[in-house]
């Protein structure tokens, strides 16, 4: 997930994500979860990412606006 177009994105500590990364270039969120699964989404904007880090819960955020809306944000598993 690590390369030049790609940045960590920093929220406070959540039981359900481990770590997000944003490449705002290809619109493309890498999500990894505590359990060690990670996953692609497409499609991401920068509003969605605001509204994840003015969220007072990253993972009740991430899961209603992004997991929830599959037809919008299609995802691959990558780990």
């Amino acid at each position: 997930m690590d390369n030049d177009n790609t940045m960590a994105i920093r929220f406070p500590e959540s039981s359900m994500i481990a770590s997000l990364e944003f490449d705002p270039k290809a619109n493309l969120l890498y999500a990894r979860y505590q359990s060690g699964e990670a996953y692609q989404y497409f499609n991401i904007t920068w509003n969605v990412i605001k509204v994840l880090a003015e969220a007072d819960s990253v993972g009740k955020a991430f899961h209603a606006i992004v997991k929830k809306n599959e037809h919008l944000y299609p995802f691959k598993r990558i780990a």
